[in-house]
């Protein structure tokens, strides 16, 4: 005979008093008693249901059953139910982040965007941000996405979120993200880093600036540099000089080549331009007399430049 104690209804994280399961046997016999779908937390022992409803079991109705089993007749059962409800959050709780998993991409790979989770047991908005990604991805409208940069570092990504309610202390959680590195083609072709376009004055000496070209696979790279304004030219990596002061003022159309000797030649283009040089007028300095004069006197007029007539 099965005495099943009535429903009971407990909070999650509840620490219960223990419940007895009372169970008897009219002629003596030796009985084995189990308890099943008990909440997760709880369990059967020496005759109580006891223990505490774990913080994370779902808030439902769990129809426990009792099963008398005196190894003579059939088994009887008899049930009952415990309802877990959900445990209120305290006053003014702190955000709460599931951090995604690991992840791991090649250089210059599209990942699949993928969600940070952060929610707040209490509603307050949440500021929610991410730093620490690969160059090439970012964290927009919940989601981290974008393409990793072909040259991103080949390394691990220690990834922080940061949630701020503006109430509690942010919390942070972290993730990593690998890069790995992706081997060159084979013969691959020369890259030109080109500058940007560039503006002078007829006459200006300028500041050298550089011209750079890689090989991916590492085959040496003989770089050539056409079309610059007279009296600018690329040595060492650099172009550098003094615009001519007569050179026209116009666009120049400078074209860089960058030869493996391998691959046929890659070409990249920048402008520079040539502006007019700004033409100050001279100036006349007068002095003579500083009294009033009956007769004839002399006075002395300098220009700044050099005048004729």
């Amino acid at each position: 005979m099965i005495n099943a104690p009535g429903n009971q209804v407990y909070e999650q994280g509840e620490t219960i008093s223990p419940v007895s399961i009372g169970v008897s046997d009219p002629d003596g016999d030796t009985l084995v008693v189990t308890v099943t779908n008990l909440p997760p937390g709880l369990s059967f022992v020496t005759g109580q249901v006891q223990g505490t409803v774990a913080g994370g079991a779902a808030a439902q109705d769990y129809s426990v059953t009792i099963k008398a089993d005196d190894r003579v007749n059939a088994p009887v059962t008899a049930a009952f139910t415990i309802t877990v409800t959900a445990a209120a959050p305290p006053p003014n709780a702190p955000p709460e982040i599931s951090a995604p998993d690991n992840r791991a991409y090649d250089q210059g790979e599209p990942i699949t965007p993928f969600g940070i989770t952060v929610t707040d047991p209490d509603g307050d908005p949440v500021a929610v941000s991410v730093s620490g990604l690969p160059d090439g991805l970012s964290f927009s409208s919940g989601q981290v996405q974008g393409t990793v940069s072909a040259d991103a570092a080949a390394r691990d990504y220690a990834v922080t979120i940061r949630a701020d309610d503006r109430v509690n202390t942010p919390v942070t959680a972290a993730f990593t993200i690998t890069v790995t590195a992706v081997a060159p083609p084979p013969n691959a072709q020369p890259v030109i880093t080109v500058p940007g376009d560039k503006t002078y004055e007829q006459g200006e000496t300028i500041s050298p600036f550089s011209i750079d070209a890689s090989d991916p696979d590492s085959d040496p790279v003989e770089v050539t540099v056409s079309g610059l304004p007279p009296g600018l030219s690329f040595s060492g990596g650099q172009v550098q000089g003094t615009v001519s002061a007569d050179a026209a003022a116009r666009d120049y159309a400078v074209t860089i080549r960058a030869d493996d000797r391998v691959n046929t030649p890659v070409t990249a283009a920048f402008t520079i331009t040539v502006t007019a040089r700004k033409q100050t007028p001279p100036t006349v300095t007068i002095s003579g007399p500083t009294v009033p004069q009956r007769g004839a006197f002399n006075v002395r007029i300098a220009f700044s430049e050099a005048v004729t007539g």
